[in-house]
């Protein structure tokens, strides 16, 4: 057959139609996706910066309008204020300026108060991090039900958060009336809650400061660890006391199983808890490491998981800590000799800066015991 040119034949037509309704969009289609993701999309007032992924990190060029992660659910705000699902979140007081990543750039930081159906007022901070001139929201740290919020500063990196909260014996309908402040920096895009240190602690009592204070505290100038050594579980762990313990706790048990140290001395005390070590078999499936990961999967309000070694460096311990209430509560596993320990102990968050670092000395001093006995 001889070929004619110039001459529109049926095929012809039917080939420019697959050729415009089908081959130019699929094509466009493609030349743009990958186009995007090395450019920013302006949309209403908002920039989306491309990933390299088909999902893009959304930023705003208002903080006020930005996007904030709180309890897992993601919030727009528009102009400060959000209403979903029943839920009204809503900016409390103004956004204050100042630079968390030290990159010369002002960010801000600023309280969001969420109020839904019922009775409660949950209080929150986030923070707005400013990237090519827009800015992207954080996830958001809990402040309370109900508190008062102060005041927030920015300095060297760091945001200090001031409110007020109830003392725990005070009804909910009481005006807070103690004053707390939490410290807050920025991690991998996030802002986070740093301990207070020592010395930042202004809301202790005198009591908590002198007599409960002393138990955790060095007497004499011994070495940190005495050479007090003995064993639980039947011999499955082995125990080198450090001296404020040694010195100043006892220790009881009912069935050798579940140990408690408590303070032998006359104190008062309301702002931590008994060290409780519950002790059960160790297995395949059920030891330290299954059930760090367990707490990691179930509890809530994890602040920290970290695993560190005992003092000899032979024995991993596995540590989540969550905040409770006004509570830090500290949960340690570890692998003995046939046994997996668990440990639990608990303080006010006021003081915990002070005793947490004792808790953890205590478990550095234990190891693996030898061939348990009876």
């Amino acid at each position: 057959m001889q070929i004619e040119f110039n001459k529109v034949t049926w095929y012809s037509k039917w080939g420019a139609l697959i050729l415009f309704l089908i081959v130019l969009p699929v094509l466009t289609f493609y030349i743009g996706r990958e186009y995007q993701k090395t450019v920013y999309v302006v949309e209403n007032n908002s920039i989306y910066i491309a990933e390299e992924t088909s999902e893009a990190v959304e930023a705003s060029a208002d903080p006020l309008n930005a996007t904030y992660s709180i309890d897992d659910e993601q919030i727009t705000l528009v102009n400060g204020v959000a209403k979903t699902s029943g839920t009204e979140t809503r900016i409390f007081g103004e956004p204050v300026k100042g630079d968390l990543n030290n990159d010369g750039k002002s960010d801000y930081v600023f309280f969001v108060s969420q109020e839904t159906s019922g009775t409660g007022i949950f209080f929150y901070v986030v923070a707005a991090i400013q990237k090519n001139g827009s800015y992207l929201g954080t996830k958001a740290v809990f402040l309370g039900d109900r508190i008062s919020p102060n005041n927030i500063s920015i300095s060297n990196g760091e945001a200090v958060v001031n409110y007020a909260v109830r003392k725990d014996t005070d009804p909910m309908t009481m005006s807070p009336s103690i004053g707390t402040s939490k410290y807050i920096r920025l991690e991998n895009g996030n802002i986070i809650e740093r301990m207070p240190r020592l010395e930042e602690i202004s809301n202790l009592d005198p009591f908590d400061k002198s007599e409960e204070l002393s138990i955790f505290m060095e007497n004499d100038s011994r070495s940190n660890t005495s050479n007090v050594v003995g064993y639980i579980g039947r011999g499955a762990f082995s125990l080198n006391l450090p001296n404020w313990l040694a010195d100043h706790w006892k220790m009881s048990t009912s069935d050798g199983n579940h140990y408690e140290f408590y303070p032998f001395e006359n104190v008062n005390r309301s702002s931590f808890s008994n060290i409780s070590v519950s002790l059960t078999s160790l297995t395949e499936v059920y030891n330290a490491d299954s059930r760090y990961d367990y707490s990691l999967e179930n509890d809530k309000n994890i602040i920290l998981s970290e695993i560190f070694f005992n003092s000899n460096g032979d024995l991993r311990i596995y540590h989540t800590q969550q905040r409770e209430g006004g509570l830090i509560v500290d949960n340690f596993y570890v692998d003995g000799n046939s046994m997996t320990a668990r440990v639990h102990f608990s303080a006010k968050e006021s003081m915990y800066s002070a005793v947490g670092p004792k808790i953890k000395e205590f478990m550095q001093g234990i190891g693996k015991g030898g061939t348990p006995q009876g």
